[in-house]
């Protein structure tokens, strides 16, 4: 891919050298839809600008796996959210490779633009926020260690991950924000103003859930052990409508249960139940929609002896009802 997904003119300034978004004097919103159609995708990006921060939200259909090397005119800060898929980030200059999955997310930074990308499964849904580095300072709170470590690495002119050894799972909260983001229905300052308030409740998000990892006081893992909770993971990837018990996963992974139900927490942000729980919830939807399967049936299916029950699990994953799901633009589906 020639042109890059997102350009910035080096010449352009903020209207305040104190404020993320220059709100105050003017509010430059400026929004676009984009597509990309040749041998290897066929995709959708849309994006929107307030003053120097650019939100993005592009879908991915794959039909041939192919490494990219967009050329980016300034190194932002980019906080990471996928929806749908699996892709990789590879440093060309340090080699690190950063993959994501489905419903992860992190904060990454690459003082140069030597990266490669992949997307490495057929429908790919990104969303993404842009910050410049002269602009993220003023996000910086000292309070947050974790954020503090990600900001010396930056102004250190190293490559930097808010949470380096793996990514975090998107929690409902987020979800939620990215929906109203992406479906926001204002128009002009107004919308400029919601915007600015929604990217920052979601990067509070996403420091607060990096902070509570407690790294002062999580229990280590070996490399063995990781490998066992990254097993375990991909058991309930392969057959999330099937019959597990917290013993009998960690007895195939070759480890205990006390360290599967705490290291699956450290390296994913949930429980080992709480993701299988979001797994079934993504195959029900996916039944709905592609199978046209009913409530009743679905609920069945996922686990659920009582619809109703289900009805209710389903709301607190997605914010809405199933009978609204043909009403509704989901996350993951194309806008």
């Amino acid at each position: 891919m020639s042109e890059p997904l997102l350009k910035y003119d080096g010449n352009e300034k903020s209207s305040s050298d104190e404020a993320l978004f220059p709100l105050r004097e003017h509010a430059r919103l400026a929004e676009s839809r984009m597509f990309i159609k040749d041998d290897y995708l066929d995709s959708v990006l849309d994006e929107i600008s307030v003053g120097e921060v650019r939100i993005f939200s592009v879908n991915h259909n794959v039909k041939e796996r192919r490494v990219f090397h967009p050329e980016m005119r300034y190194p932002p800060v980019q906080m990471q959210f996928l929806l749908r898929g699996d892709t990789v980030m590879k440093s060309n200059e340090s080699g690190e490779v950063r993959r994501f999955t489905d419903n992860q997310h992190n904060i990454v930074y690459f003082p140069h633009a030597d990266v490669d990308y992949s997307m490495e499964s057929p429908r790919v849904s990104v969303v993404g926020v842009q910050i410049p580095e002269t602009a993220f300072g003023n996000l910086v709170d000292p309070d947050s260690k974790t954020l503090s470590e990600f900001f010396e690495r930056m102004t250190a002119g190293k490559e930097a991950a808010l949470v380096p050894v793996r990514n975090l799972v998107m929690s409902p909260r987020m979800k939620s924000i990215l929906y109203e983001i992406l479906n926001c229905k204002l128009n002009g300052n107004l919308k400029a103003l919601f915007l600015e308030a929604k990217v920052i409740e979601l990067f509070v998000a996403q420091i607060e859930q990096a902070d509570n990892l407690d790294y002062a006081v999580k229990m280590k893992l070996s490399a063995d052990d990781l490998e066992r909770v990254g097993a375990v993971k991909e058991m309930l990837d392969r057959d999330p409508l099937g019959t597990f018990s917290l013993l009998g996963l960690a007895k195939a992974a070759g480890f205990n249960d006390y360290k599967l139900k705490k290291g699956f927490k450290e390296m994913f942000g949930t429980t080992v139940f709480g993701y299988l729980r979001h797994l079934r919830m993504k195959e029900a939807k996916r039944m709905m929609l592609d199978e046209k399967k009913s409530v009743s049936e679905v609920s069945w299916l996922v686990g659920y002896s009582e619809p109703h029950h289900f009805t209710a699990a389903f709301k607190r994953e997605f914010g809405y009802l199933p009978r609204e799901l043909s009403e509704r633009i989901p996350l993951e589906e194309d806008s």
